[in-house]
């Protein structure tokens, strides 16, 4: 029979430091690149589709750069305070 840790109090169940868990950073950075390009590409051709101004185009792409990391943040820095 194996033996298993006892879960730390506040935890529903026993968190083992496996490899997926001390490698769950990558996977939240690569999600999060990939969701950040996808998204300002999309916006990109949105404005492209509308437009064939180089600078509207330009400014719409500068503004997803800048804006997509912090509203992709956000729900995390939300979840993280109402659980801890």
């Amino acid at each position: 029979m194996a033996m298993t840790r006892a879960a730390p109090a506040g935890h529903a169940e026993p968190h083992g430091g496996g490899m997926a868990t001390r490698l769950n950073w990558l996977r939240a950075a690569v999600l999060g690149a990939n969701d950040g390009i996808v998204s300002t590409a999309g916006l990109v051709a949105g404005v492209a589709g509308a437009t064939s101004s180089r600078t509207a185009i330009l400014t719409a792409g500068l503004a997803g750069t800048i804006t997509s990391p912090s509203t992709v943040d956000t729900p995390n820095n939300h979840a993280g305070r109402t659980t801890n």
